[in-house]
């Protein structure tokens, strides 16, 4: 039987995920035919170019027209407008540079300066954010892609039948059957690791379904073990999927094979989850042990395509977390909440087939941390034996992460540890179950700094318990870590399912509403919501934002920190928060002898006309959503947008480096002149017209001439 395994939109492109090499080896290992496609990417590339994003612009249009056309807005429509009017502004500065910078991050050159790197990132990612605003509700990002939120199966059906709204459904269609219908596939085996992917899942599925009817369609995956428990409430969801398998795949994706080619009995499947005359039916749960398992498979891969210039491999050092008592975590019960090693030999030997098949150079492991007995072991094999590799991997906070072990792993090819700080104070810690203090985080990471090993800090606000003075601890205790090797990572708590948080919110103090009702939802809305969490988490994103000139370089944990690293080093990426970024000209104003100067707009600046223009988040002028026509000004170089007004807009296209403010102002009120205004009202209005000006250029808005 031939069996097709892929990897559906929206994830990250910059690196093959593990759960496809990992299933295809196994399965390949036991004498599978496997194709293995990586949607995701396919899916990406396919939007990122010209006439992706042209389509988009159109799409756009349409939509702007549309909420142009109505007197008010609610406010959700008042959310789209603001994504809409911010992508249009910037549409035509991102259409022409799109190709150039999907070609520009596959270049070694990118990764060896900050600057090049933010630049080329901050191309993609407005391309992205151009989609997001055509495709809306439906988010897209490199990083952090979002889909519409679902609970229930007809809620997520919406979405998957949404014709107009559906961005999957031409790519899929056009694209991706075609191929599919030439494979001819016996299975298909489709990989749920993201709640952004499952509208593109099951879109897929309805299609599969429409013209492959004879193909099972498997999904497996951490989103269908968080689903694991209320899948007896989701019957008709077998009207679209046939086979489910929660937890570890590996042996069931196999067993399952094997029982649908040869008709053998489905029960003997473990983790497989399956209806039979209109009852879900759960197999027992079965584990893998980590040292029968192959060496992850990556050939049939495009390893060429994915938006970096050299390929990051994942592998897996255990799995299931040996600590598993963080009370916020719902990763662990992915894997069955049992920890198991694979032996340093088997992982070193792993390295050395990718180092052999592929020459790759770098590898991320993928463990929710990563035991310090396997570190040391892992470090000595590779220092005794090679081969020359980078990688990084997730950690903890802990005694025995010891300076001379860290020393270690940076001579062994370590470049970038991942630590799940969570919080800096003490009593929060101790309800979250993190069993670190700030005491030993304060040494590891001063450790790391001393050694040149960068590292990465994960964290939240909003715990439930947490007072806003300890959420200002954990900011400011940031805020002081943001110079050398260092990177952030952070959010608001959310209520995740399968969490011990979740399982009993009210020992926390939480009230949520009736999850039975939302058997399909990964995360559940709860209340009282921490007041200062999304307040200190703004608070701190601008300071790190006005602490770098860099901030589309989001270097953090996936495939271009490494590289980032390995080609400019420690030193290069502490240069991130190392800079104040220019934020305007404020207080220094336009001096008398100055109005007689040149002024010109910068190069790359736009302008356009929207009708329910809610204001920058911020801006004390925001009131709501006007209900009349607003010029915009947007500035590349600040991203920034500033209201003008046509007579302002005027002004500013004629300030080309000949005419100076002054001369167009005594222009100016020449013409009011002429037009019968009186002399009050022409200063009245020139007065504006100065204070306009200064405003503009003092914001950045209007420069000098070079």
């Amino acid at each position: 039987m031939r069996v097709v395994l892929l990897f559906p939109p929206l994830g990250d492109p910059t690196q093959p995920y593990a759960s496809l090499p990992a299933l295809t080896a196994f399965l390949r290992s036991r004498g599978w035919e496997v194709f293995q496609i990586d949607a995701n990417l396919e899916f990406t590339l396919h939007m990122l170019t010209g006439e992706g994003l042209a389509q988009a612009l159109s799409r756009m249009e349409q939509r702007l027209q549309r909420l142009d056309g109505k007197k008010a807005l609610d406010d959700g429509e008042a959310g789209e407008y603001a994504l809409l009017a911010k992508a249009a502004l910037k549409a035509p500065l991102v259409l022409p540079e799109i190709e150039g910078a999907v070609e520009q991050i596959r270049n070694l050159q990118c990764f060896q300066d900050l600057g090049l790197l933010h630049d080329t990132k901050r191309t993609l990612q407005e391309a992205m954010e151009i989609l997001g605003a055509a495709w809306f509700p439906h988010l897209f990002s490199l990083s952090r892609p979002m889909s519409p939120a679902f609970d229930t199966l007809p809620h997520l059906l919406t979405w998957v039948k949404d014709r107009q709204g559906n961005p999957y459904r031409d790519f899929f269609g056009t694209r991706l059957l075609p191929r599919l219908t030439n494979l001819l596939p016996g299975a298909l085996g489709i990989s749920l690791t993201y709640p952004s992917q499952v509208i593109p899942a099951m879109t897929l599925a309805a299609l599969l379904k429409e013209r492959m009817p004879e193909a099972p369609v498997i999904f497996g995956g951490n989103i269908i073990s968080a689903w694991y428990d209320t899948l007896d409430a989701c019957p008709d969801l077998f009207d679209w999927v046939d086979f489910l398998i929660a937890f570890e795949g590996e042996t069931p994706l196999h067993s399952l094979l094997s029982a649908l080619q040869q008709g053998g009995p489905l029960p003997l499947v473990p983790n497989l989850v399956y209806r039979v005359q209109g009852e879900v039916r759960k197999n027992p749960v079965g584990m893998e042990d980590p040292d029968l398992l192959p060496t992850p498979d990556y050939r049939g891969l495009p390893l060429d395509l994915y938006l970096a210039p050299e390929n990051v491999f994942s592998l897996y050092n255990s799995r299931g977390c040996y600590w598993s008592k963080c009370r916020f975590c719902a990763v662990s019960p992915a894997m069955g909440q049992v920890h198991r090693v694979r032996s340093p030999e088997r992982v070193h030997a792993d390295m050395v087939a990718l180092h052999q098949r592929h020459q790759g150079k770098f590898i991320s492991f993928v463990d929710d941390c990563i035991p310090p007995s396997s570190l040391r072991s892992l470090a000595t094999l590779l220092k005794e034996r090679g081969p020359d590799i980078y990688w990084q991997g997730e950690v903890r906070f802990e005694p025995a992460l010891t300076g001379e072990l860290l020393a270690r792993l940076k001579e062994a090819g370590c470049l970038n540890l991942i630590f799940g700080l969570e919080s800096y104070a003490p009593r929060v810690l101790a309800l979250m179950d993190k069993g670190t203090s700030p005491g030993e985080i304060r040494r590891i990471i001063g450790d790391c700094r001393r050694l040149g090993l960068a590292f990465n800090l994960q964290f939240f606000f909003g715990f439930p318990g947490e007072t806003p003075a300890e959420a200002e601890l954990t900011s400011k205790f940031v805020q002081t870590q943001a110079h050398g090797a260092a990177t952030f990572s952070f959010g608001i708590f959310e209520l995740q399912r399968g969490s011990q948080v979740e399982k009993n919110p009210s020992a926390y103090g939480l009230a949520v509403a009736d999850r039975e009702k939302s058997p399909l939802a990964v995360k559940f809305a709860y209340g009282p919501q921490p007041e200062q969490a999304q307040r200190i988490k703004r608070s701190l994103q601008e300071a790190l934002y006005q602490g770098t000139p860099y901030p589309y370089a989001g270097l953090s944990i996936n495939a271009h920190t490494l590289i980032f690293l390995s080609q400019a080093g420690a030193a290069a990426l502490g240069d991130l928060y190392r800079k104040t970024r220019e934020a305007g000209r404020e207080g220094l104003g336009l001096r008398p002898a100055m109005w007689g100067l040149p002024l010109i707009l910068p190069q790359k600046q736009t302008v356009g006309i929207f009708s329910h223009w809610p204001g920058e988040p911020g801006d004390s002028k925001n009131d709501g959503p006007h209900d009349h026509q607003v010029l915009l000004l947007y500035n590349h170089a600040l991203d920034k947008i500033v209201e003008v007004s046509p007579l302002v807009m005027w002004l500013l296209k004629n300030l080309n480096g000949a005419a100076t403010p002054a001369e167009l102002l005594a222009l100016l009120k020449a013409e009011t002149a002429r037009g019968g205004s009186g002399a009050a009202a022409s200063d009245d209005l020139l007065l504006l017209m100065a204070r306009a000006v200064e405003d503009l250029y003092q914001k950045g808005f209007l420069i000098h001439p070079p």
